[in-house]
């Protein structure tokens, strides 16, 4: 009966090792999976979800002239292009914001600072993000007026609460 015993010992031991195995197996196929589709997700994605992480990134922050077209005031997916036009240094997206700006070249130029309503030039203002979370643009004519916008927008986030 000693020997029934031990031989039962030993297959109650070996079945336990083999769950533990198939278990660490089986976590380890997990973790493979996650990471393989985690790879592609980020390959397929990858630029979508960084123009995503700069929408919020670049919110209270001056956005770097090379990730806007001060065409169409959007922030872009990719970097964009600059082409200098009377003297004024202008980023556009495209070959269409390019023909765009030089049939209204007057009218793109110029617009207003966002928090002193000053008239001032795309070229040579400080770029921010009208809202949190969306590509729209706003510019300023100094970095005072942009960290004073974004204290007023703040203070009127916390008014509303």
């Amino acid at each position: 009966m000693g020997k029934k015993l031990s031989k039962q010992k030993k297959l109650k031991l070996l079945k336990e090792e083999q769950q533990k195995f198939n278990r660490q197996l089986l976590l380890f196929f997990f973790g493979l999976l996650i990471i393989i589709v985690a790879t592609l997700f980020f390959y397929t994605y990858g630029c979508s979800t960084w123009y995503i992480i700069n929408q919020y990134k670049y919110f209270s922050k001056e956005v770097p002239s090379q990730k806007v077209c001060m065409i169409e005031n959007q922030l872009k997916h990719h970097e964009t292009s600059s082409i200098i036009i009377k003297n004024h240094q202008v980023s556009v997206c495209s070959k269409r914001c390019e023909l765009i700006l030089l049939e209204h070249t007057d009218s793109i130029l110029y617009t207003k600072d966002a928090l002193t309503n000053k008239n001032i030039t795309k070229s040579s203002a400080l770029i921010g993000l009208k809202k949190k979370g969306l590509p729209d643009l706003i510019y300023f004519e100094n970095k005072e007026n942009l960290d004073g916008y974004y204290t007023q927008e703040k203070q009127k986030k916390k008014e509303k609460k």
